[in-house]
């Protein structure tokens, strides 16, 4: 018997791909809160309504804390032109503490303490109660770092390639904190995006997606990993994978 993949869309093509979730590149507010309340919306809201609080965290990071290069070349060909302030990495173990707070290591399932109490309190104090592997410890991710918070920049010009999550169980948030405009451009799938500042894109990061930045301006974004509005809660997940609508591909 031949094998027939499991994958639905030609764009979205992940290692570990979850049957039953809902599959479309970018989702709107209305979208995130189409199955009813999601922690995908709630974040995006509170994103958007604390935007101030945020831009003030921005603003001291900016000044005074030291970014940790994000990918390597096999995304972006300089790759210290992506870098990030890294708040929170879901399970991973052995993360390196930040360089600017080298014996203040990173805790799995917690925000960086250290980095929060210097630079991110605003920011952290929004997510806590929101992100869905904190409210709920017991939430069972799919990969170690199935959620995330960061500060990302890019320098001017920078382009990243093509590329996608490992499995299509969460949503990513940006939140564009400078740089937003000009040529500045995300793609995801067959849509391409403009950040616009203070506003809230959300995405399925397990479909294909670039990004390429303006050469006159730097780009600052705060980003959220997510999980799936479907499977965002304890009582969601056990609920559907008992009634069949979820399971690995």
């Amino acid at each position: 018997q031949d094998y027939v993949p499991a994958w639905v869309h030609p764009w979205q093509t992940p290692a570990r791909f979850i049957r039953g979730l809902r599959s479309q590149p970018v989702w709107s507010l209305a979208d995130l809160e189409a199955d009813g309340p999601s922690a995908a919306a709630s974040i995006a809201a509170a994103l958007e309504a604390n935007f101030p609080r945020i831009l003030e965290d921005f603003r001291r990071i900016r000044k005074r804390a030291i970014a940790r290069t994000s990918y390597g070349p096999e995304l972006i060909r300089q790759p210290k032109n992506w870098t990030k302030v890294l708040l929170y990495d879901g399970d991973v173990q052995g993360t390196p503490p930040p360089p600017n707070l080298p014996g203040e290591f990173y805790k799995p399932r917690e925000l960086h303490e250290g980095l929060c109490r210097v630079f991110a309190q605003n920011t952290c104090d929004i997510l806590r109660g929101l992100l869905p592997g904190l409210a709920y410890p017991e939430l069972q991710y799919l990969q170690p770092d199935h959620e995330q918070v960061a500060f990302f920049r890019l320098t001017p010009g920078s382009r990243i390639q093509f590329h996608q999550a490992s499995q299509n169980a969460r949503l990513t948030l940006h939140l564009c904190l400078h740089g937003c405009g000009g040529k500045s451009r995300i793609q995801i799938g067959e849509r391409s995006l403009r950040w616009q500042q203070g506003r809230v894109i959300a995405f399925d990061d397990s479909f294909l997606h670039r990004v390429r930045i303006d050469p006159r301006k730097d780009r600052w974004i705060l980003h959220v990993m997510t999980a799936h509005p479907a499977i965002d809660t304890p009582d969601k997940l056990s609920r559907a994978v008992a009634e069949g609508r979820v399971w690995p591909g």
